[in-house]
């Protein structure tokens, strides 16, 4: 498994997608600062250099606290 590196380059695409997904990204990316398809990149971004790889895994996904918090309980 290596990282995907960005080219740079775009490719336009079109796809359909239900309106409840659509109105969720649009105030997700405003809520974040950016346009939705900036974040629709992050988002496939994330999905083809982690979660593709590591669902297959069963791997958890958890927060900093909630794994010192897990360590902790370890005798």
């Amino acid at each position: 498994m290596s990282f995907i590196e960005l080219s740079g380059k775009s490719v336009k695409r079109s796809f359909r997608i239900d309106s409840a997904l659509d109105e969720e990204m649009e105030r997700d990316a405003e809520k974040n600062g950016v346009n939705v398809n900036t974040l629709l990149t992050q988002m496939i971004n994330t999905y083809l250099n982690f979660h593709r790889y590591n669902s297959a895994r069963n791997f958890i996904n958890m927060g900093n606290n909630t794994l010192k918090i897990l360590l902790s309980c370890i005798d």
